[in-house]
């Protein structure tokens, strides 16, 4: 009697296991022959990667996405038949640093004074604290002459620009940089601290290989989370100048409505957007998280020191000229720095913006 109970128990198991699979393939999606089992997969390159195609799946309709490299904006919808896309990706360096730690920036239209009493903050920052140097492109040559390797021979800068109600922008120098930004998505001081350090190199902590936080997927809003912003990367892949995990990086995002958690229990392999239950790995709930917990990583408003670490490690063979040390502090403004004035008359400082819940 010992051997048919035994022979009922592995069909039992076997059953479960394959029912398993049925229900994880049953929502997957299928682009040019590749089954996507994850919520998102890229096709071709990888996460920020110029040119990479990635396609989302979403309850079995795949939808196809080209990576632009920017941070904290959704990506352009493309057709998902890869023979378009094969001659699209070029080498792309990540993270790439400033020559000499000098940033070059291009104005399109004036600030509010909040934004500048904003942009000061962060300029002094970086400044002060990691060694940067901003100026606008038109004083570049006036610095540092013909020649220069200072932002392309003076030939590349961040463009800043004010075209959408989000914080976002590219990261390093590559070509065509830019940064857009609006008073209401960038005007907290941890959005626009994310949004510099991407403009000096810096990458999202939150998807480091080492990541403690995991992604609950059905609290992701479609517009308002994007994502590309949440795909951990791979260990190895250059990315990421410091091998340990910050979760108080100023590169780290929030809960943001509880997408992000730290797990109740830390002992389970928990899946990646890339991942499903087929892949033998918890697909994240609500459930799982320790509400109590929300505050415990994304909190910094300022670098940090592990952050400063992780500029010095990016820009160590990056050395400091010493013309920077008479470029003048308003050096990022063209002129007398440019401003729409929003401030009250008697008001000492500029009024707080009504922050969007958006990130850099």
């Amino acid at each position: 009697m010992v051997y048919p109970v035994l022979r009922l128990y592995i069909l039992l198991i076997v059953t479960l296991i394959a029912l398993l699979v049925v229900s994880a393939v049953s929502a997957s999606c299928s682009v040019n022959g590749t089954e996507i089992y994850g919520l998102v997969r890229y096709l071709v390159g990888q996460p920020r990667a110029r040119g990479s195609i990635y396609a989302v799946c979403d309850n079995g309709t795949a939808t196809c996405y080209q990576d632009d490299g920017v941070y904290g904006a959704p990506h352009p919808q493309v057709s998902c038949t890869l023979e378009k896309h094969g001659r699209a990706l070029g080498v792309y360096a990540m993270n790439t640093p400033w020559p000499h730690r000098v940033v070059c920036l291009k104005w399109t239209k004036p600030m509010s004074s909040h934004m500048k009493w904003r942009f000061d903050r962060a300029f002094t920052a970086f400044r002060e604290k990691a060694g940067f140097t901003f100026l606008s492109i038109d004083r570049c040559r006036n610095f540092y002459g013909k020649d220069t390797r200072v932002c392309n021979n003076c030939q590349t800068s961040n463009l800043i620009t004010e075209s959408a109600s989000r914080c976002a922008g590219s990261t390093g120098m590559i070509d065509k940089p830019f940064l857009n930004l609006t008073d209401g998505a960038c005007s907290s001081a941890p959005n626009l601290g994310r949004a510099f350090g991407h403009m000096v190199g810096l990458d999202h902590e939150h998807v480091h290989p080492k990541r403690k936080v995991i992604v609950v997927r059905e609290k992701m809003i479609k517009g308002v989370h994007t994502v590309q912003d949440y795909v951990a990367v791979h260990k190895g892949d250059g990315r990421y100048a410091m091998d340990t995990y910050d979760p108080m990086s100023i590169m780290h995002y929030p809960h943001s409505g509880d997408v992000l958690c730290l797990p109740k229990d830390t002992t389970l392999m928990y899946c990646d957007l890339t991942q499903t239950k087929v892949d033998w790995c918890v697909v994240p709930k609500i459930a799982h998280c320790d509400l109590e917990k929300r505050y415990d990583f994304g909190q910094a408003s300022e670098l940090r020191a592990g952050d400063i670490a992780a500029l010095k490690k990016l820009y160590e063979n990056e050395t400091t000229l010493p013309t920077s040390q008479r470029v003048p502090k308003d050096a990022p403004y063209m002129g007398p720095p440019q401003v729409q004035s929003l401030v009250p008359p008697g008001a000492t400082r500029p009024p707080r913006a009504h922050a969007v819940d958006r990130y850099a």
